[in-house]
């Protein structure tokens, strides 16, 4: 079963008759049971791959910082992954369908649709497939960390064939389809290149006073010393008991809205090591991108 909590979202779901929504829970039971295909993909080869995506432009210098940006927002990081050390493995990729809303059918059979104004918007990293090619070009990321939403479509057109399905836009396979409905594991030498350890940090909303809180309220594991980055979290240790011993009653109230906010003077501290993860992302695209592309 995959990790992480995985949710509906259905439109107009209080109109619906028990009926109606006993129908919807037995095909997202069937659609969720369907999921367990993905863990047993045969892989491709590497040859097939770089035949695949030969048509497909490298993506640029700029399009690779630019996607490294996009996924350290992607989700909320500082919920999902360890703040530090980094541990979660991100993969980068080249994938044909990058853009596209992935339609996949209660049995789990995948169909490709571009997005345009008129397709249904229902995450924050929503953008048309045309605008996401301009961005990103054809990089893609598989990260199994977080939750995962799945938004239930009734009527869908495909080629004047209405379908019924569920919209999945969740970066948590290293999978893609040689055709509509082939679903094939990335070849080993691919997702051994694109691998980058990323932690929570990567997010800005890292940077949130109650989220270095609860980091060190749950956290009792011992630190190497000897780094630039445990010198920061000692700082960081630091700088929230001077922050609690200053606080007065009469500031309380203020200072707990305050923790749900970006502090700056966290920021500052944690941004040389979240700069360096980000660089460890754009490292690892490079290097898919030469071993794919061969080129340097």
């Amino acid at each position: 079963m995959p990790r992480g909590m995985i949710k509906i979202i259905q439109r107009g779901g209080s109109d619906q008759g028990p009926d109606q929504l006993e129908k919807v829970n037995d095909a997202f039971s069937k659609f969720v049971d369907s999921l367990s295909k993905f863990e047993v993909l045969p892989a491709l080869t590497l040859q097939d791959y770089i035949d695949l995506v030969r048509p497909i432009p490298p993506p640029t210098d700029e399009q690779i910082e630019k996607f490294a940006s996009f996924v350290s927002e992607a989700k909320s990081w500082y919920k999902h992954l360890r703040l530090w050390p980094p541990e979660e493995v991100f993969h980068f990729f080249i994938d044909p369908f990058a853009g596209f809303d992935c339609l996949l059918s209660p049995e789990g059979t995948a169909t490709f649709v571009r997005r345009n104004e008129h397709t249904p918007k229902f995450h924050q990293t929503w953008m048309t497939t045309a605008a996401y090619h301009e961005r990103f070009g054809h990089l893609s990321f598989s990260s199994e960390a977080g939750s995962r939403q799945y938004l239930q479509v009734s009527g869908c057109h495909i080629d004047s064939v209405p379908i019924d399905g569920f919209i999945d836009q969740n970066p948590v396979r290293d999978v893609i389809y040689w055709a509509q409905d082939r679903p094939r594991k990335l070849p080993p030498e691919v997702f051994e290149t694109s691998g980058c350890a990323v932690s929570g940090i990567i997010h800005p909303l890292a940077s949130c006073v109650w989220v270095w809180e609860s980091q060190f309220g749950t956290d009792r594991r011992r630190w190497p010393i000897k780094t630039a980055e445990t010198r920061t979290l000692f700082r960081i240790r630091k700088w929230l008991q001077a922050r609690r011993q200053k606080m007065t009653a009469s500031s309380a109230e203020n200072q707990k809205r305050s923790i749900q906010e970006a502090n700056p003077e966290l920021e500052a501290l944690l941004r040389p090591i979240r700069e360096g993860i980000r660089g460890e992302m754009i490292k690892a695209m490079k290097r898919m991108r030469g071993l794919v592309y061969q080129t340097i």
